[in-house]
């Protein structure tokens, strides 16, 4: 497999390879891996995370405030089951398109249920 690699030159004098913005974004929101990219664009670990910090992509974090991620949870708990688990909820707010990590989760649920949480 030949990949055609775009480089410039940055603005230190540096060459730099090319990714597009919107191409990287896409991939992301796709939910794909760091790993996957890294294979897809033939390029390392750490051009992604580079270019992800340059251009402001959040790999997991959608922009959703504590109270609205509250409801979603209020939401998914009348569908499913109260003893859903951490990845299982996790899954269902994927499903909906809300990404969030493992700290905001727990934080929601805990000012959802502050004492189901420590009882299990």
């Amino acid at each position: 497999m030949s990949s055609v690699q775009e480089w410039v030159k940055a603005d230190s004098g540096q060459w730099k390879l090319s990714i597009p913005g919107e191409l990287l974004l896409e991939l992301v929101e796709l939910g794909c891996r760091d790993a996957d990219i890294v294979i897809m664009l033939d390029c390392s670990p750490g051009t992604i995370y580079r270019r992800r910090k340059e251009m402001g992509i959040e790999k997991w974090n959608t922009s959703i405030d504590e109270q609205a991620l509250v409801e979603h949870l209020v939401k998914l708990r009348s569908v499913h089951s109260n003893t859903d688990g951490e990845r299982g909820t996790m899954g269902a707010l994927n499903s909906l398109g809300i990404r969030v990590s493992r700290s905001r989760l727990r934080t929601a649920i805990k000012a959802l249920d502050p004492i189901g949480v420590t009882s299990r």
